[in-house]
């Protein structure tokens, strides 16, 4: 049986979490100049942000992931 991941311990209460869910797909943000195109390709995670870039109209931009 599999032993469950350090960051579901609940004695670690209070620590950031090791695993982080992102979108696969996200639209190129309208609101701050982008196209909202969905053809988008992610560049670099760290951490909890995800960094993506539109491949229509070359703006980059960041994604904030979800804890598992």
């Amino acid at each position: 049986m599999l032993e469950p991941p350090d960051n579901l311990d609940p004695e670690r209460k209070g620590e950031s979490p090791t695993a982080w869910a992102f979108p696969t797909r996200s639209r190129c943000e309208e609101a701050d100049g982008g196209c909202g195109s969905l053809r988008t390709v992610a560049t670099s995670t760290q951490g909890h942000i995800q960094y993506r870039r539109c491949l229509v109209c070359g703006r980059c931009y960041k994604v904030v992931g979800q804890a598992i």
